[in-house]
């Protein structure tokens, strides 16, 4: 339908398809250029890719002007440009490709009306033009509007606007994208048809996915890590996955198989969609790491535009906006609108969660904060940075003078990998992780088996499991030092009181005994946590299996053995790479504990990083301690998923 618009002048202004009519007649206008032949998506591909890259570079001179490398500036934008949705909607022919290219020019526009005072209403106006261009390329922009008038609103009263000027820049920036989006409303629900109304779910037909689905994780997610095919219809049944399960999925893997082999024929004209091409199979285990690394990435990114979002916030009452602020407000705005109405449209797990294509302005904050940070810190391993240096190459990040670097190659990681304390470090990690990770699960597991059974008080033993995990690990190290001090603790205090002991015990002395003590208490802590993932998985196990295994003479452990723990594999894995992420990146109960002594035996190389690059100043060697131990986490996610998930086949 894309290309039959772009092709066909009567149908570039037809108000019943989904999209308006900008993108066609500049499309129209290249195949006019080009002619009707393969070259036309060739062409225009092309073209995109190259105003997306454009768009990109853009949108990080506007968002973050600190860069002091352009190295570093090139290797994100290019990094962006091959993240899997935005090729997808790079490349693909229709406006999805035009979201970010837009977004950025709202942004830079915007930015030049706040910054540049004596000429607001040339700007403003200038500002209603771009915005009404882009209402007519995507209709998704229409969440702006609203979006624009709260942030002039709080400008009219901070900065004491009169209301005369505050009226004159909202018509001049809003009135032009409010009449073409008024006029397309009225145009195409005078044009019925299937594009325009395939989109809604109709009356008395159920969801097939609510808000429930939009705002909970459910067990099957972990199904998606397998990268399968999205045309492939059955992981699209109705409620099967969460909403940030498909989204994860579409912003890591290619969904829409792009450049794969197409099982018929092309030629120009004809209609090719996604079920018609052929996945090649070395890209899947490709796509499925993808996913699994990008679980570090959603984590920052929840975070990271969770405290954008609360600093746009307090930026907009007290009105001083930043570059970064006005990104943040806009791209979740323009998500909102996406997100929202979900469980109301047609085909919803469909069509509905399809979000990489309504998310990328969003995702554009969420970079700001998160890619930065990573390059920066990859890029510091390879340098000598030296923060009390006054001279050189800087850049000013909150107000703060960050020295840049003095390029050294793989000095850093050759000079670690020679230290004694790394590597005595490294097999302290080592047997601190599995030690953890392994009473962690047999612990939560267990719980989880208990739990799982009928008995008075269960919901109170439930809630009361959650104690330890929901408290902070600083307070759970300031709890246990009450418990375990040598001179004042209660254990040893009840230990007395008890006739066990004739003398305190110091738990922190032998620097075995510490770590060990570091192990139990960081289960204690994190131990809940896998059972409640146990628990959620055993609940979701048919009571019909148990039914037949009793029925064939299994006992309890036969039932355990056969039934539950194959049906909770998924579930294994996702505790075991959590709890050995969290194992190697340990560091809060250290502080407070130990401090890494006795002479050191309870040094980590999280504390270990920590101390190199925050206690002696030393930023090049103390990242490259972190990088090693951020390779390390990967390379044991890579195994539990071929042990534990190689065998395992989502049901039917």
């Amino acid at each position: 339908m894309q290309l039959s618009r772009l092709t066909e002048w009567p149908k570039v202004f037809d108000f019943s398809a989904s999209d308006p009519p900008i993108y066609y007649l500049l499309g129209h206008a290249l195949l006019f250029l080009v002619g009707p032949s393969n070259w036309f998506p060739i062409a225009l591909s092309i073209l995109q890719v190259a105003i997306n890259l454009v768009a990109l570079w853009y949108f990080f001179r506007i968002t973050q002007p600190r860069f002091g490398s352009a190295l570093v500036h090139s290797g994100l934008c290019v990094f962006l440009i091959f993240l899997p949705a935005r090729i997808i909607h790079a490349v693909t022919i229709g406006p999805d490709s035009m979201t970010v290219p837009l977004f950025v020019l709202l942004l830079f526009l915007l930015d030049k009306f706040l910054r540049d005072e004596t000429l607001t209403p040339r700007n403003a106006a200038l500002l209603g033009l771009a915005l009404g261009a882009a209402v007519w390329v995507k209709y998704s922009f229409v969440a702006l509007i609203p979006a624009l008038f709260v942030v002039f609103f709080f400008l009219w009263t901070t900065r004491r606007w009169k209301l005369q000027r505050f009226l004159a820049i909202c018509v001049l920036s809003l009135a032009l994208a409010s009449a073409l989006s008024i006029h397309s409303l009225w145009a195409s629900s005078r044009a019925h048809g299937y594009n325009t109304e395939k989109h809604w779910r109709q009356k008395g037909v159920p969801p097939d996915m609510t808000y429930k689905d939009l705002l909970s994780v459910k067990a099957n997610d972990i199904q998606l890590f397998r990268a399968p095919e999205y045309f492939k219809r059955e992981i699209l049944r109705p409620h099967q996955h969460s909403y940030l399960g498909l989204s994860h999925m579409g912003v890591f893997t290619d969904p829409m198989n792009l450049f794969q082999d197409l099982s018929v024929p092309q030629n120009f004209g004809s209609v090719l969609i996604p079920d018609q091409k052929t996945r090649r199979p070395w890209k899947t285990p490709i796509m499925s790491v993808s996913m699994s690394l990008g679980i570090i990435w959603k984590a920052s990114a929840f975070a990271g535009t969770a405290w954008l979002l609360f600093s746009a916030l307090n930026g907009l009452v007290k009105g001083r906006l930043e570059r970064e602020h006005i990104t943040v407000l806009l791209g979740i705005a323009y998500f909102l609108l996406m997100f929202l109405p979900i469980p109301f449209v047609h085909a919803g797990a469909l069509f509905g969660f399809w979000t990489p294509r309504l998310i990328l302005p969003a995702l554009l904050g969420i970079f700001v904060v998160v890619l930065f940070p990573l390059a920066y810190s990859l890029w510091l391993s390879f340098t000598d940075v030296n923060l009390l240096r006054s001279t050189g190459p800087a850049i000013e990040l909150f107000g703060v003078r960050v020295p840049l670097f003095r390029f050294v190659g793989l000095q850093n990681y050759a000079r670690i990998f020679d230290d004694p304390l790394y590597w005595s470090s490294l097999w302290r990690t080592l047997y601190f992780v599995g030690a953890f990770v392994l009473e962690a699960t047999l612990m939560g597991l267990g719980m989880a088996l208990v739990l799982n059974e009928r008995f008075g008080g269960r919901s109170l033993m439930r809630s009361l499991l959650l104690i330890p995990w929901s408290l902070s690990r600083v307070v759970v190290g300031l709890l246990w030092v009450g418990i375990l001090d040598f001179e004042f603790g209660a254990l040893n205090g009840l230990l007395h009181n008890l006739g066990l002991i004739d003398r305190s015990i110091s738990f922190f002395k032998d620097g075995f005994t510490a770590l060990n003590v570091l192990v139990s208490v960081y289960m204690w802590n994190q131990a809940p946590f896998a059972a409640l993932l146990f628990l959620a998985g055993m609940q979701s196990v048919s009571v019909d299996l148990y039914s037949a295994a009793e029925v064939d003479g299994a006992g309890y452990w036969q039932r355990f053995r056969y039934v539950t723990l194959p049906a909770i594999r998924p579930i294994m894995f996702l505790v075991l790479v959590l709890a050995t992420v969290n194992g190697f990146l340990m560091l809060d109960l250290i502080y407070v504990l130990t401090m890494g002594g006795p002479a050191n035996e309870t040094t980590t190389i999280s504390w270990l990083g920590f101390q190199t690059a925050f206690a002696f100043f030393k930023f090049g060697p103390g990242t490259a301690i972190l990088y090693t131990l951020t390779a390390l986490c990967l390379l044991v996610t890579v195994i539990y998923q071929r042990l534990i998930l190689a065998r395992f086949e989502p049901e039917a």
